[in-house]
């Protein structure tokens, strides 16, 4: 689902950045546990200070709960 929803934004924004990751984590269908989707593309170094990163994080309801969303981008 995850990857279905950023294919399109990954086709034509990978021009300009060098990598991503995009972490899900709720319910996404009726099963009673929460589940973990995880989606990259190029390379993100999470180590590293001197690399420009940007990161956003958002909360999405959905009709089984809510599902919180963390974007990694590197330029």
């Amino acid at each position: 689902m995850l990857g279905d929803i950023l294919n399109p934004i990954v086709r034509t924004s990978m021009k300009r950045f060098r990598g991503f990751t995009a972490v899900a984590n709720g319910r996404f269908t009726r099963a009673q546990m929460a589940s973990h989707r995880q989606y990259k593309r190029g390379s993100v170094s999470f180590s590293s200070v001197s690399i420009p990163i940007d990161y956003n994080q958002m909360c999405v309801p959905l009709k089984y709960g809510t599902c919180n969303i963390k974007l990694w981008i590197r330029y």
